[in-house]
């Protein structure tokens, strides 16, 4: 089974990811799991807890800790787990790479 996070303070598109990932993993005869976060803290957090993500999709611009902060505290804890980010601001996106996303 693959698990996967979802990080995005919009619910709709976070739902809306959520839901094209299970379209494609029943397509595809993939077992996953999704979580779905809606702030940095709580994906940090559960990370920190033990639980351990092979994807995570992340939104940068969020209120709380935004995406870059939760990435910089994932990667100290999780060097392997695939980091997708999910934004449309560009400007974030050199600063974005300091972290490894896939």
């Amino acid at each position: 089974m693959i698990e996967i996070a979802v990080c995005d303070d919009e619910i709709c598109f976070a739902a809306l990811i959520e839901k094209l990932l299970e379209k494609i993993s029943k397509k595809n005869r993939i077992k996953i799991n999704v979580e779905v976060f809606t702030d940095g803290y709580d994906i940090v957090r559960e990370i920190k807890n033990g639980y351990c993500f092979d994807i995570i999709y992340m939104d940068i611009e969020m209120k709380g800790k935004n995406g870059l902060e939760a990435a910089k505290e994932i990667r100290e804890i999780d060097k392997v787990a695939l980091l997708i980010y999910v934004s449309n601001y560009e400007s974030y996106m050199a600063e974005s790479f300091d972290y490894r996303p896939f």
